[in-house]
């Protein structure tokens, strides 16, 4: 806000936010907020989970794959961005006289990646699309990209490009039929030659 000297649009989050996570074998409910390590301004801000509250859990252990932390985190920075007009900060204003929140607004990537820390994706080839396949047949129709977009810390438009080319090199990990190089049989129905009729 400091380097606003006009009236322009930016992007912005909503923090504290409270979230309410689903399809996990529990419900969690958690916070994310600003995080200021004790070198800051130097290293600067964070958006972490601040509080987490886990119920009707089943019989079974957390782990690091039913309990996506970092999957979290990157959602609810994404869920509670806004796109606002603003105009300088005054003295009275932190964001000026004029603060118009026009909506939701997806988080540019550079802004995620600074606050959520930049996505390495581990696994390559082959191997990414197989656990692409497996996650996307896990999941439910109509939530297969978030879901894939989610758990590698990537995009929509990652995700839908790479479940493309996954059903295209490796069909089988998206329990696809692979009918390449297969042909198949036409056969030419020839009518039969009827002599005349008396």
């Amino acid at each position: 806000m400091a380097q606003v000297k006009k009236q322009t649009k930016t992007t912005g989050n909503y923090l504290p936010g409270r979230f309410k996570a689903e399809g996990l074998p529990f419900k969690v409910e958690f916070v994310v907020d600003i995080w200021k390590p004790a070198n800051y301004p130097k290293t600067g801000a964070e958006m972490r989970i601040t509080e987490m509250q886990i119920t009707d859990m089943q019989n079974e252990a957390l782990t690091s794959h039913n309990l996506p932390v970092d999957e979290l985190r990157r959602l609810a920075i994404q869920a509670s961005s806004f796109l606002a007009v603003v105009s300088p900060a005054t003295k009275g204003n932190p964001f000026g006289d004029d603060f118009t929140i026009l909506g939701h607004a997806g988080t540019p990537r550079h802004t995620l990646e600074a606050f959520a820390g930049v996505t390495k994706l581990e696994l390559k080839g082959k191997e990414l699309y197989e656990a692409i396949g497996k996650l996307h047949q896990s999941t439910p129709h109509g939530q297969k990209q978030q879901t894939v977009a989610a758990h590698f810390g990537m995009g929509i438009d990652w995700a839908q490009k790479h479940i493309r080319i996954g059903k295209q090199l490796h069909p089988k990990f998206f329990g696809l039929q692979n009918n390449a190089g297969k042909k198949t049989k036409t056969t030419n129905a020839k009518a039969k030659a009827k002599g005349n009729r008396k």
